[in-house]
């Protein structure tokens, strides 16, 4: 795909720049590891995160929570498909990290870098990458166009974004003059040896004028920043490269259904990878129409350390 960036990878008739592309077979493995909070659809206070299910129980723990809740106009939701293995997306990745400093940060946009690897037989694997990420990517090209997948790939609130057309900052600002069809509530509640998390979130349009009342859906992930990558294979052989808002784990999809106004979600605790930073992690999260695959609305937070809040919680 040429662009301002330079020329993206995808299948081409060239030897050069052809690409096996392996069709996965563990799309969403992922939702299979993580255990549902018992919680339940209801009418709760407009505005409130989702209760915590009463539990028979004196026991309590201590954790770090951190609450984020969705702006009162529409924010973009904007996926990065990229790879360590190719040549062209070092440039959109600094792109997308340096979002923050030119005026779009969580308040204006919510990034989420999807790692894939196509290319592995070229002296690299992308070592951030997973095969659920890789399943999604190609489904949503199947979905749009049935072209190829390629990196670097930009999906701006699931519009394939050609960077070349005019600066993707226009094409965000224009989200933020859109009044949203619903609100999003998370929270996350970190255990105090920074090992397992918990996810709880609502979505909530039961106080919004433009609610759109189709089958849809919220999904939250986890990501990471500041994470660097020194390269010894590959197109991108001596290099040393650095990520931000890498997807780390993408949980289950929550169902929300047209007559549903307020619907309150949660997931695990599930441990966390001691590979990750605990201090770098994030929570990004968006809700989207199921048919047409249009975001409603998208919220997300670092989970800095200096920020937490320190609660007690039922064991």
């Amino acid at each position: 795909m040429p662009d301002d960036f330079g020329t993206g990878h995808m299948p081409s008739n060239t030897p050069r720049r052809t690409r096996s592309l392996r069709k996965s077979t563990a799309s969403m493995l992922i939702a299979m590891t993580i255990v549902a909070l018992p919680v339940t659809a209801g009418a709760q206070p407009a505005g409130q995160a989702a209760p915590r299910p009463t539990q028979a129980t004196s026991k309590t723990r201590k954790v770090k929570a951190w609450e984020f809740t969705s702006k009162r106009y529409q924010v973009a939701l904007l996926e990065l498909y990229t790879s360590q293995e190719c040549e062209s997306c070092p440039p959109v990745d600094t792109f997308v990290s340096n979002l923050p400093r030119d005026g779009y940060g969580f308040d204006r946009v919510v990034p989420a870098a999807f790692h894939v690897s196509y290319w592995p037989h070229l002296g690299w694997t992308d070592a951030l990458a997973r095969e659920e990420f890789v399943e999604r990517h190609r489904l949503y090209n199947a979905s749009h166009g049935g072209h190829p997948p390629y990196t670097p790939q930009i999906v701006l609130n699931d519009e394939n974004e050609l960077l070349r057309d005019r600066p993707l900052q226009q094409r965000i600002d224009r989200y933020s003059m859109r009044p949203p069809p619903m609100k999003l509530i998370v929270r996350v509640e970190l255990s105090l040896d920074g090992r397992d998390l918990a996810v709880l979130a609502q979505a909530d349009r039961s106080t919004v004028e433009t609610a759109i009342r189709e089958p849809s859906f919220a999904q939250f992930a986890i990501i990471e920043m500041g994470i660097e990558q020194s390269i010894t294979g590959g197109e991108n052989k001596g290099k040393t490269l650095r990520y931000d808002y890498v997807v780390r784990r993408l949980l289950p999809e929550a169902n929300i259904r047209p007559e549903d106004d307020i619907v309150p979600m949660g997931f695990g605790p599930f441990r966390l990878d001691p590979q990750w930073k605990v201090e770098k992690l994030g929570i990004v999260g968006w809700v989207r129409v199921r048919a047409s695959g249009a975001v409603q609305q998208a919220v997300g937070g670092l989970l800095d350390p200096a920020k937490a809040s320190i609660e007690t919680i039922p064991d």
